[in-house]
């Protein structure tokens, strides 16, 4: 396969950390078992629940091996999250990350109704719940090196945290969907084009709760004007963003949901965007180990 990989800056593998303690990430553990042998703080997978206007939203945390404090990476999944993408959450754990899934309201057993807008809230609930002092010490967390890594609709969520949040600054957009810019479209579309994406919508939403395909189109339509992800860019300053793409990603064409807000970024803040370009479908199928590959390079060269 076919593979483009572009960084903006270059550091030393070896990265020191703002409370004094060295870190560099293995780049063995993407493929391989690895382990510090540390018997007073080793790897484990805990579940947890936390509340977004009283509905319980149900989650995991990998905690990595060692005292920490640990790097901590959300991964997001999309819609409505078939591909939940923790084949690179386990390797985050092995190299020295935490990494935290969740299901949104309404998805995957989680309570409450599914929307757009919600995961958006439930999201940066989650990261204020990880940056919680009893959190801190109970994951080993770094509040200071969060990620936020989103696949598909979660690609959308992670751009809506990097425009809201000051406190997190790495991002990964991997095979991202622009909902505001499909609004657009879809606006200008006829009654042919809207049936069939609503069509699409129904099939895809029997695992999420409180919504139907009339009601996630409506939500999408009404994004024209608010959530093209290309307006966000000035306010993206000072973030580290990693954008992924799939040549043969026909759920989200880079066409319309990674070009032109990669071209934006990159003329904006071109020190700050990098891109990885695979040869391969939607879900990485063929790919998984060396989307990984370049998420983790990414993270090294930033210092994460």
């Amino acid at each position: 396969m076919v593979k483009k990989l572009s960084f903006g800056i270059l550091v030393i593998a070896v990265l020191v950390f703002s409370c004094g303690s060295a870190f560099a990430i293995n780049m063995k553990a993407i493929t391989e078992d690895v382990s510090l042998g540390d018997k007073d703080f080793p790897p484990n997978m805990t579940s947890f629940i936390f509340q977004v206007k009283g509905s319980n939203l149900y989650g995991i945390v990998y905690v990595a091996e060692g005292k920490g404090p640990h790097p901590t990476a959300l991964v997001l999944h999309g819609f409505p999250g078939n591909e939940k993408t923790l084949d690179l959450a386990q390797a985050l754990r092995r190299a020295g990350i935490n990494a935290v899934f969740f299901a949104y309201r309404g998805a995957w057993g989680s309570e409450g109704n599914f929307s757009y807008q919600n995961c958006v809230e439930d999201t940066m609930t989650a990261i204020d719940f990880f940056k919680r002092p009893e959190n801190i010490q109970k994951f080993r967390v770094a509040p200071e090196k969060f990620i936020v890594i989103g696949h598909s609709m979660g690609g959308f969520v992670t751009m809506n945290i990097a425009k809201l949040r000051q406190d997190v600054k790495a991002y990964v957009y991997l095979s991202g969907w622009n909902v505001g810019y499909e609004a657009e479209r879809l606006n200008k579309a006829d009654a042919e084009a809207r049936a069939k994406r609503k069509q699409g919508l129904a099939a895809s939403a029997a695992p999420l709760k409180g919504v139907n395909a009339d009601l996630l189109l409506e939500e999408i339509l009404s994004m024209k004007d608010t959530h093209n992800l290309v307006g966000f860019v000035p306010e993206l300053k000072g973030k580290k963003i990693l954008m992924v793409t799939a040549k043969q990603d026909t759920a989200c064409p880079a066409e319309y949901d990674h070009k032109p807000l990669y071209d934006a970024l990159k003329k904006e803040y071109p020190n700050d965007v990098s891109e990885l370009v695979l040869d391969t479908d939607h879900v990485y199928s063929i790919a998984r180990v060396e989307m990984i590959r370049g998420v983790f390079e990414w993270l090294q060269n930033i210092g994460y």
